[in-house]
């Protein structure tokens, strides 16, 4: 008998044309979201792209007014330098006469010189060395009136003195407020006290409680809303005189308040003065007050032709933040081929 197969159909699912219709929808939607996701990764590595392109214009151009404000700032060094070698050049000027005396005091004479060039402004601050406080030679009263004159508190203007005292002497014993080796060698990285002279003034920088606030000083505003500079004792103290006198003619306040039995009206007057008329001799001096100079006359000298220099020149650059900074101290000598030489040279980046 010959087999007999069974045939069992399991009937699949119709399909009809609105299932094929939905499925035709369905990749369709599949590549639109395959496509969203392609345009996505582009946008943001476009963004990405662009990003790093900025940054590296903006580095470009930040490394170009960087050496564009350099050499502004050499220039504007260059030219102060300039006119001060010709001023000293010249003899003593002749005694003022009424047409001379009414005329505004000279750039030079009030210690700022602006230059203005295509590609930005340069300030440069010329300071006489003679007028500040030489750091070897001075006494802990005269730092003590000097931090008081400019608005240092006491605590820490104890702390700073005690630390300068300790860092010149050449003792290990640090004094009540001070610091030696112990304190130096505990910071990152660690130094020793010199216990010695200093041989520049940046080198307080190293002592115990200073700041680059105090030293090179800030700018604030007082109550009318103009621009004060507090502190910057860069400004009052030098290593690059050879007596503790202070030239009165090219003093700045807070040194004149510094001098012993100096009241601070007298320094007040005395300074006021000089700004209208260099005063001849210690004579003219007295006779400005009735008040006796006492001590402070021991510290004080007229007269004298300046030849060290401080010079600060400053370059800023329209719609950029960057300033470029040069300081150096000049000594004039007539014996150089050029007139003087430089003892000391910094350049700031800020």
């Amino acid at each position: 008998m010959p087999d007999r197969f069974v045939k069992i159909y399991f009937p699949g699912p119709r399909v009809g044309p609105q299932t094929a219709r939905n499925a035709g929808s369905g990749s369709r939607g599949v590549v639109l979201v395959v496509l969203l996701w392609v345009l996505a990764i582009v946008s943001l590595m476009t963004l990405s792209f662009t990003k790093s392109i900025r940054i590296e214009f903006n580095a470009a151009r930040n490394n170009k007014d960087k050496v564009t404000a350099h050499y502004l700032a050499r220039t504007g060094m260059a030219e102060s330098l300039y006119r001060l070698l010709r001023r000293t050049a010249l003899p003593a000027p002749v005694a003022p006469t009424a047409d001379t005396a009414l005329l505004p005091p000279d750039d030079l004479d009030l210690g700022f010189v602006t230059s203005d060039f295509p590609q930005g402004r340069v300030t440069t601050r010329i300071m006489d060395e003679n007028g500040k406080i030489n750091l070897n030679f001075t006494t802990e009263e005269v730092y003590h009136r000097l931090f008081a004159a400019i608005g240092v508190e006491k605590e820490r203007a104890d702390m700073i003195i005690d630390s300068i005292l300790d860092w010149v002497d050449a003792d290990k014993n640090h004094r009540l407020n001070g610091a030696e080796d112990e304190y130096y060698m505990s910071l990152d990285p660690p130094y020793r006290a010199k216990n010695g002279p200093f041989d520049t003034v940046e080198e307080l920088l190293l002592v115990q409680g200073m700041t680059p606030e105090l030293f090179y000083g800030i700018k604030v505003k007082d109550e009318q809303g103009r621009i004060l500079e507090r502190y910057g004792l860069v400004n009052y103290l030098t290593v690059y005189t050879f007596s503790i006198q202070i030239n009165l003619n090219s003093a700045p306040l807070p040194v004149l308040m510094a001098i012993p039995d100096m009241e601070p009206q007298f320094a007040q007057m005395l300074y006021e003065r000089r700004l209208v008329k260099p005063f001849l001799n210690m004579a003219e001096v007295s006779q400005t007050s009735a008040a006796a100079l006492g001590r402070a006359a021991e510290w004080l000298s007229v007269g004298r032709k300046s030849n060290c220099f401080s010079l600060e020149s400053t370059a800023e650059i329209p719609g950029s933040r960057i300033k470029n900074t040069l300081r150096s101290i000049i000594v004039i000598d007539p014996q150089e081929s050029v007139g003087y030489r430089t003892i000391y040279w910094n350049e700031m980046v800020r």
